[in-house]
This record gives C-alpha cells, structure tokens and sequence, in this order.
C-alpha cells in the first residue's frame, strides 16, 4: 500500500511537472534529468587497467575514426610491397634501425615490422593534421557575435559550420577535446595598454592626473619594457596551452594564506520537495556513494565533453581538480593526489 501511494504521487507529481513544463511556467530540475545518466551514475565503477590502456590509446587516436586507423594500415602494408624509390630508401633506412636495436629477424617478419612501422607513421601524420586543422577551425571567433535566434549567413562562418561537422571525430572521451583547443590568444602590447586604459578611465576620469600619471607610465613601459615580457609570454605561449594560468594560480589565488570565503566549494543541493530519507547519515553515505562513481566516471573518461551550443567544445580539464586536490593552506601550494593515494 505505501508503495502503491508513492507511486501514485511520482505519477501526480510527474504529470503536474509535465503539464507546468508544457506551459512554461517552471522547470524542475529533476524533471529535466536524463535518467540513462542517473542509472549510469548509480551503477558502481572502478578504473582497471585495461580501462586506463584503451583511454589512453583512444585519447592518442582521437578524432580519427577507425575506417581511416584501417586505411592508414593499408597503406603501409601497401607501400612495404612497393618498389617506389622515395619509399625504398625509408624501408632501407628502417631495416638498419631495426638491426641496431636488434630487431632484425627472417624476411617474413621484417616484412610485416616494417609495413607496421611505415602505418604507424602514416597514422600519427593523420592524427596531426586532423588536429592541426581542427585547432585551426577553432581558432575563428565570429559566431561569439551572435546570440541564440540570431542567425550568420556569411561564407566564412558557413565554412566554418561544416568544417566542424567534418572535422569532428565521433565518440570523444572526457578529454579528447583538450588535443583540438586553441591556445589562448596573445595581444600585442599596445593593444594590452590601449585595453587596460579604457577599463580605468570611467573609474579614474580621463582629466585626473592618477589617470595621466598611469597613462604615461605605462607609454614608458611599453617603449622599454614591454618587449622582453611580450618575448617571454609568447615563448610560455609554446609550452602552455592557457599561459596565465601559472601565474593566476601562484601569483593571485594562492597568495593569501587565509582561509577561503564561505560559499567557495563545491556543494550538493537536493531539489526533491520530499526527501527519498530524513536520516543524514543514510542520505550522506548516498551522497559519498554517488561521487565516488562520479570520480570513477571522470577519470575513466565516461564523462560526455561540453559543448557550446552543441558544436564548439569547452575544456574539461577543471573537472579533474574537483576530486583529488586542495589548497593548502598557510602555504602558496595547489596540492593534487594520484588516484591511488585519493
């Protein structure tokens, strides 16, 4: 009979959910939850090793689907039996570094290394010029300009639509996105300085003599300085995808030793009008229980990528650092723990 009743309200409540839905009036958000992702969710993970192995190979082989991995094969089993001269001399210069490091066996085998070498080697300039031109495509940013139910019918952004539904490899992990984003773009000095003058002129007053002060230090700075810095940032720009996370970390956020503001953290807040229990230790071992997978799910790459607007991805780099790492405090250290140790 409970259960009869409890079913009886989810229907009453799932029906007034829906109807107050079709009506826009208000959305709950347990309504509009896909419930294949609570299941997946609810269903204990763990992370083995032989999930770790094919991530890694898929996050390395990602956006090339697996008909083009077949082809790239085909094509190096293809050239080892050709007698093309430019291809003869890179088989007669594998032959000799596979007797280095001793691989060298019968004709058979040295055959079949040879053509496995010669696809790998088609495979990864496949793999880099997918990526290379999908960072390309991404790196245009007119569709920013337009918002939802605006609509750009311009040749560039069309191109730019369907380069993006080409480009794009089917089943990305969480982090197969990370390999295809841009870099973060470097302005040149003056435009920093002409920047930096329009923010603080409403604030400090174009006649004030602060603003003039900082007007003409700053012209000095860029005159003598700023090309040195400018050489430094783009050589970070090298190495770093985001070059000012570095310094945002070490030199803004973790400056102040002190305890963060409340309201800073990650937090759970339950929508459901009757809680499934009044017992807070039942419903915190849930709540643990449901991270726990959550983490197996993030780290195992289960997690679906963002999208913006469904087409350009967003970095999910951050949802790592939702488990498994702190901030020290009394110490300027962002402190980040293998998933052993967590």
């Amino acid at each position: 009979k409970v259960i009869t009743t409890r079913a009886f309200r989810y229907r009453r409540q799932t029906r007034l959910s829906c109807i107050r839905r079709k009506n826009r009036m208000w959305r709950p958000a347990y309504v509009l939850t896909n419930r294949n992702k609570i299941a997946l969710l609810q269903r204990p993970h763990s992370i083995s090793l032989k999930s770790q192995l094919s991530l890694w190979i898929s996050n390395k082989l990602w956006p090339v689907p697996l008909y083009q991995l077949a082809i790239c094969f085909a094509v190096g089993f293809f050239l080892q039996s050709s007698d093309v001269s430019f291809f003869n001399g890179v088989k007669s210069r594998m032959v000799t570094l596979n007797e280095r490091i001793s691989l060298h066996r019968d004709t058979w085998s040295t055959q079949v290394l040879i053509s496995a070498e010669l696809s790998l080697v088609f495979l990864m300039i496949v793999v880099y010029l997918r990526r290379a031109f999908l960072r390309t495509v991404l790196s245009y940013t007119r569709w920013l300009y337009f918002f939802d139910g605006s609509e750009d019918k311009s040749l560039w952004t069309s191109i730019w639509r369907f380069s993006m539904k080409v480009g794009m490899g089917a089943n990305p992990t969480t982090f197969s996105h990370e390999a295809i984003l841009p870099s973060l773009p470097l302005p040149n000095v003056s435009m920093t300085v002409k920047r930096l003058l329009g923010s603080l002129a409403p604030y400090l007053g174009v006649d004030s003599s602060r603003y003039k002060t900082l007007r003409d230090q700053l012209n000095e700075y860029s005159r003598k300085q700023a090309a040195g810095s400018q050489r430094r940032l783009l050589a970070k720009t090298w190495t770093s995808g985001n070059y000012s996370t570095f310094w945002w970390e070490t030199s803004t956020f973790l400056t102040n030793p002190k305890s963060l503001i409340l309201n800073t953290n990650y937090c759970a807040v339950e929508l459901r009008e009757t809680p499934p229990s009044t017992t807070q230790a039942a419903r915190g071992a849930v709540l643990l229980y449901l991270l726990a997978n959550l983490r197996s799910l993030v780290f195992g790459g289960c997690i679906q990528p963002q999208l913006f607007k469904d087409t350009v991805p967003l970095s999910m780099t951050q949802w790592k650092r939702a488990f498994s790492t702190t901030r020290m405090q009394l110490s300027c250290v962002m402190a980040h723990s293998t998933s052993s140790v967590s």
